[in-house]
This record gives structure tokens, sequence and C-alpha cells, in this order.
């Protein structure tokens, strides 16, 4: 199978600088020593196992009551993965989501009925919307977990994306000191979630399925 997975434990020192360009100046970070593991992940694997959804549903499925859960989805088709984010919302973990057009909406125009789930359950999701550039999109493809475990890489939560692209995504877990990368994360989804960007016509707004949501296709 065309897969690895590589997993190790090193000291990781961030020399970049943040990256809140959008509307305030950078500020440089100081090196911030923290121990993490990684795990990599690659697609395509077409039979089983699928290691890029297996590796999701691991730490999805490890979540307990009281954490929270930022997810971000360009898109979503994945029947396992809607059911684990309900069976956490379910156990009394916190999961929030923000949306992409692509993850609320069908190619053929319809409402995705894996993202209707999530809403009807009350998870709340933001969705991206951009009035005035329409092609715009909301890219992102991560989810942390409290503030310890970052999933991200090129792959959507599709069965497409995990068995059939050449695709990647990475598990990041932070083992001891406070990690600068992964503040930075959390910091981009609480900015989306919050709204908080200037442009004209770039909202992420809460999403109430509608049928006219989809007009016109994804």
């Amino acid at each position: 199978m065309n897969f690895r997975i590589v997993k190790f434990s090193f000291w990781l020192i961030m020399m970049s600088t943040a990256v809140f360009c959008f509307s305030r100046p950078c500020v440089a970070q100081d090196p911030q020593p923290v121990t993490v593991t990684i795990e990599t992940f690659f697609a395509p694997t077409p039979a089983a196992p699928n290691p890029i959804e297996d590796g999701w549903l691991r730490e999805i499925n490890a979540i307990n009551a009281g954490s929270t859960l930022r997810i971000t989805l360009y898109n979503l088709t994945l029947t396992t993965i809607k059911d684990a984010l309900l069976a956490a919302s379910a156990r009394g973990v916190d999961v929030r989501a923000i949306a992409d057009k692509f993850a609320i909406c069908n190619r053929d125009g319809q409402l995705n009925p894996l993202a209707v789930e999530l809403s009807e359950a009350q998870i709340p999701i933001k969705l991206y919307r951009n009035s005035q550039f329409p092609n715009d999109i909301m890219h992102n493809k991560f989810f942390i977990i409290d503030d310890r475990i970052l999933s991200n890489g090129s792959c959507n939560f599709t069965a497409q994306g995990t068995r059939f692209n050449h695709e990647n995504m990475t598990i990041i877990k932070v083992v001891d000191g406070e990690a600068v990368f992964m503040q930075e994360f959390i910091s981009q989804f609480e900015r989306m979630w919050n709204d908080d960007f200037p442009f004209s016509g770039h909202t992420f707004s809460d999403w109430v399925p509608l049928p006219s949501d989809c007009q016109g296709g994804a």
C-alpha cells in the first residue's frame, strides 16, 4: 500500500513570526522549545485500511467529555467523520465547525445531509461567504483538540480525498511545553469564528440549513 506512518518525539523550536497580518502588524515570537509527537499519513489508499481516515477517527473518538474540538470543513462526505463528530458532541465534547459552501452543498445543488445532521444535533457551524468574490473559499482542513492535538494537511474529510487523491495529513501532539504554533492555529480558528477580518464582502456567520444556500450548486 502506498502510505507511510512515522511517529517520533523531538525538541521543536519555533523561529517563525506570527501570521496575524490581515488587520494588524505581525509580531515576532520568541523561540519556544516544545516536545511533540508527529505522525504523517498519505493517500491514495483505495483499499482498506485508509490511514488518513483511521487517524482522524482515532483522535476524535478518544476525546473525553469537557474537551473542545475545533474543526474546519472545506468539504465533507465521510459518514464516519460525521458520526464521530455527533458521538463526540453527545458525550459532552464542545464541538464547533467552520464550513465552506462545498461542505454544506452537494454538487447537484442540494443541501449536504451530513452537514444538516450536524446542525440538527446542535453543533454550531459558521459558514464562510463572500458576496463580492464568490470564488473565494475557506480552504482549511484542520482540527484542534483542546490546545494539545492538531490535525492538518491537504486532505478533505471525503472518500475521494482519503482513498483516491494524492493527499497528506499530519497529527501533531504537544507532550510538553507551550506550543506557539498551536496557539496560532487556535487564534486563526477564533478569528474566523468571530468574523475578525476587514475584507469587504467577507463573512463568517451562523449557519442554519436553508435550501437557498445551495442555489446554483456548490
